[in-house]
């Protein structure tokens, strides 16, 4: 069992192994947020090299998640914004992560599709889980973005001049946990 204490900031009982409280966000022991933060850019820095010329943009940022959990293989994810967009394939390229299915916050439509159709759409729970099932026939994967709103999904998948669109009630707040797309069936895993 683990061993109790106090914040000496808010005073509230936190675990002892614990570096930061998780009520106030005091810091208990060892290096700063900031100080972490810091030495990750360094690593970052030094794992790009010095062949990567990073350039100095004045607007957007860069998100970086990496997923994991007990036996399963990290996931990175990037996501760029604003003028950092023009380096996100170098990015991915260099991380080794692939293109695959992709959320979007804003899209700019590209080809104005002669033909718009709404796709075979199956939905269910399996476990604790809300499974969305989209057929989309001779679509690659990047061809396909997603979207999550806040109650619903949208789904959006381009093939020449045709386009399949849907849009799918989710439970407010569940969060994308798995997406793959396979045999021309997209499948999305919320919970």
């Amino acid at each position: 069992m683990f061993r109790k204490k106090r914040c000496p900031e808010c005073g509230r009982v936190i675990d002892e192994k614990w570096r930061f409280c998780p009520f106030c966000g005091a810091r208990l022991k060892g290096k700063s947020i900031f100080e972490e933060v810091e030495e990750e850019f360094e690593r970052m820095r030094r794992f790009f090299s010095e062949d990567f010329s990073f350039p100095k943009f004045r607007s957007g940022g860069i998100e970086i998640t990496i997923h994991s959990g007990t036996g399963m293989k990290p996931r990175i994810k990037i996501r760029t914004s604003g003028e950092y967009k023009k380096i996100e394939p170098e990015l991915k390229k260099r991380l080794g992560i692939k293109e695959g299915i992709r959320e979007v916050e804003e899209e700019k439509v590209k080809v104005v599709p002669k033909v718009m159709e709404e796709p075979e759409t199956k939905v269910y729970r399996e476990g604790g889980r809300q499974i969305v099932e989209v057929k989309l026939p001779d679509v690659k994967s990047e061809d396909i973005s997603l979207r999550k709103l806040e109650q619903s999904l949208e789904v959006k998948a381009m093939k020449g001049k045709k386009a399949y669109f849907t849009v799918v009630p989710i439970k407010p707040g569940a969060r994308i946990v798995k997406k793959e797309f396979k045999k021309g069936w997209l499948r999305i895993e919320l919970e």
